[in-house]
């Protein structure tokens, strides 16, 4: 699979049909868009948990529980809907609507989401796998990591998700649970880490037969080849705006070309139309 190709996929514009390989590599290019838009330490809440999993939050547990035990039920969204809902019921306009709509929320709020189709059969996947026993376990394992530094709290927890393997049908979340720890720690702020491509570059594989302190040792191999890859690409694409800059150098003063530089930079996909609409540009039809 090429890079290419996901990235024409996540703006709805395949060159070819997409594969197996496309699709999953596209749920999780999702997921990480998720969390990425959520504020640091989301995934690693109950809510988090349950909502890229794919399952329905287990009653009675606050929305905002973070790993490692401590409760903080964010009151934001309830606010704006109460502060919302009294302006509508003080100028009294729709109000059979707003009690139309009352009654659907509550309705739809009881609905249980549905079950995700998964093998039954028992030939792919193991039926006595507990993915809740698991998953405490491997919380536990993680509330055990706060006092020590970020790296070593991920190194950590990615080896306990190795060893417990929570997950049976979506076991690379836990890579993105491990970057959402070290962003919640404030050792990334603005992004997630690609542990993956730290792992493909890495000459040595983890294995189980290794000690723990080995495995650790591979991690930290991989954390500096993530880096050291993420170096690369910003060093690159630093010297492509620097040149292509100097191509605008001699354009007028209300050019919009050194926009186009930094917007083509910024979006993996540039199409005209979408241009047109950041720069507001507008196309002049030529005299016939």
């Amino acid at each position: 699979m090429q890079l290419e190709d996901l990235v024409l996929h996540d703006a709805g514009t395949d060159a070819h049909t997409p594969t197996h390989q496309l699709v999953r590599a596209h749920a999780v290019l999702l997921s990480r868009h998720r969390i990425a838009d959520r504020e640091p330490g989301w995934a690693l809440t109950i809510e988090g948990l349950a909502s890229l999993r794919g399952v329905s939050r287990p009653h009675g547990i606050p929305l905002e529980a973070t790993a490692d035990g401590s409760g903080a039920i964010e009151g934001e969204d309830a606010a704006e809907d109460e502060i919302e809902n009294g302006e509508r019921s003080s100028t009294g306009e729709c109000d059979e609507i707003d009690q139309l709509l009352a009654r659907t929320s509550r309705l739809t709020e009881r609905i249980e989401p549905a079950p995700s189709k998964r093998d039954d059969s028992g030939l792919v996947y193991d039926e006595d796998w507990d993915e809740e026993a698991r998953l405490a376990e491997w919380r536990e394992h993680l509330s055990q990591t706060s006092n020590l530094p970020p790296l070593m709290a991920a190194g950590i927890a990615l080896d306990a998700w190795e060893e417990i393997e929570p997950f049976q049908h979506s076991p690379w979340l836990g890579f993105l649970f491990v970057a959402a720890l070290l962003r919640r720690r404030g050792k990334t702020r603005h992004h997630l880490s690609a542990l993956h491509a730290g792992f493909r570059h890495a000459k040595y594989r983890r294995s189980r037969n290794s000690d723990f302190e080995s495995r650790l040792i591979v991690f930290a191999q991989a954390v500096e080849f993530m880096a050291k890859a993420d170096l690369k690409e910003l060093d690159r694409l630093t010297l492509a705006r620097e040149l292509l800059l100097r191509k605008c150098k001699d354009c007028r003063t209300n050019s919009r070309l050194p926009r186009l530089v930094d917007l083509c930079l910024a979006s993996p996909v540039v199409t005209v139309p979408f241009v047109a609409r950041e720069l507001q540009c507008r196309s002049k039809q030529r005299p016939r």
